[in-house]
């Protein structure tokens, strides 16, 4: 397994993404390809996938070890 990056790394990592997420909902909506709550529809439901990928990532390992500690 490759080491954890630092935390720093990880920081400036997710800080670049929400920059860049950000300028392509202004630029759909600069150049009049979507309406508001399209970009902000597209957003919630992203937000909604996101979190639920880190919830079953979170509570995976969490299942492992207890399957493989009972054996």
């Amino acid at each position: 397994m490759r080491p954890s990056r630092s935390p720093l790394t990880r920081w400036w990592v997710a800080a670049a993404g929400v920059v860049l997420i950000g300028v392509v909902a202004f630029s759909r909506l600069y150049l009049g390809y979507h309406w508001p709550t399209d970009v902000t529809a597209s957003l919630l439901l992203a937000i909604a996938i996101l979190g639920l990928v880190v919830g079953v990532d979170a509570w995976r390992p969490a299942v492992r070890r207890a399957v493989l500690t009972r054996a």
